[in-house]
């Protein structure tokens, strides 16, 4: 064989092997590389799926909660709730039962957010990838929607909260997953656009253990697991939806006014309570044991009236540890002379059996008060 004619055999088969040597590496690192199945979007094209298009389709969404059954829940168990708080902001479902990660991702693709703008999103999802998935690839799923998320509505801020509790005691592995799978995506909140929120341990009881009262097959949430739910996120709620115009009540005959300066947002404390100070007053608030001397105005969110002691013409007096918490904890908050606005959740007001005719179960309770005396 020609020495040329060799070489040139010799050369081709040196560059066959150096190619095959490099391909079983690649293969290696294409595989070392493939993305978790939880990043990966799957068909969702169900009923459930087509009504939430045809919802956006309507548009004017200023606020939108996805995620999976327990969002879906909202029109459940959780729905006088949402009619309360969320549909006078606009609020939209967009949960489905049995989601996973990979399905919500399918979703925004396939135009369950086409053409809306909402100002937040409430994101809550993960518990149906416990089963098969690990907590980081779980939190990979729930960036990965993070991202998609930030990338179609740039200008909508999130609210990210962690998976629900799972697993009944502290030490079950759910609760185990549960915890690290929270303490990966925490680290995607960055407290301007994606907000992260904890509420977990509302839910469960003071040992740790979940309590079926509030989620009661250990997942899914009862009425009052909702109200819980709402009043957890509503300071952050507010506080993300911007609502600084919030118009001031209309006066009932009789009442002061209120001053020029008088705040349009309301404060939120720890417990669920809401408040502003519409005029201030002089001297000491008063304490938890006090007697007071007010007048006061108190309606429900559709604007009826339940009770004022304006139309009736005579304040009333009354001891602030013998009241609702609601009061109890707002007058505390106001001067004598002062004007206060609250917005009582019902775990602060009458709870699930209301008051009468007048105030349902589970309902917000909104008071002007007027501070005459403390004794």
């Amino acid at each position: 064989m020609p020495f040329a004619r060799r070489t040139r055999i010799i050369g081709t088969l040196a560059l066959g092997l150096a190619l095959a040597s490099n391909a079983m590496p690649a293969a290696a690192d294409a595989q070392e590389t493939k993305p978790p199945a939880t990043t990966v979007p799957l068909d969702r094209d169900v009923p459930r799926h087509q009504a939430i298009n045809e919802r956006a389709r309507q548009g004017d969404v200023d606020l939108l909660f996805i995620g999976d059954s327990i969002t879906e829940g909202w029109e459940g168990a959780g729905k006088e709730v949402w009619n309360q708080r969320y549909l006078p902001r606009k609020a939209m479902n967009a949960g489905i039962g049995g989601d996973l990660t990979q399905h919500v991702l399918w979703r925004l693709d396939h135009g369950n957010i086409d053409g809306l703008s909402p100002r937040l999103v409430v994101l809550m999802i993960g518990t149906n990838n416990f089963g098969a998935d690990s907590p980081k690839d779980i939190a990979a799923g729930i960036q990965a929607i993070v991202e998609k998320l930030r990338m179609k509505l740039p200008s909508t801020k999130v609210l990210l909260l962690g998976v629900f509790p799972r697993g009944e005691t502290p030490g079950d592995p759910l609760r185990e997953k549960n915890v690290a799978v929270n303490g990966l995506v925490k680290k995607l909140g960055d407290e301007k656009m994606v907000h992260f929120l904890e509420i977990n341990a509302k839910l469960l009881n003071s040992d740790g253990t979940q309590d079926r009262e509030k989620m009661p097959d250990l997942v899914h949430l009862s009425p009052k697991g909702y109200e819980i739910w709402a009043d957890a996120i509503e300071p952050t709620v507010a506080d993300l939806l911007d609502e600084t115009g919030v118009a001031f009540p209309e006066l009932p005959k009789g009442s002061g006014t209120i001053s020029k300066d008088a705040p349009r947002k309301f404060t939120a404390t720890p417990s669920g309570l809401k408040y502003r100070i519409l005029r201030k007053g002089e001297g000491a608030a008063p304490k938890g044991t006090s007697s007071v001397k007010v007048n006061y105005h108190g309606w429900l969110d559709d604007g009826k009236v339940f009770d004022s002691s304006y139309k009736r013409g005579q304040p009333i007096s009354f001891r602030l540890n013998q009241v609702i918490k609601g009061w109890t904890e707002g007058m505390q908050l106001v001067s004598p002379g002062g004007m206060i606005e609250l917005e009582i959740p019902a775990a602060l007001g009458y709870g699930e059996r209301g008051a009468g005719t007048a105030i349902g179960p589970n309902a917000t309770l909104h008071f002007l008060v007027e501070l005459l005396e403390v004794n």
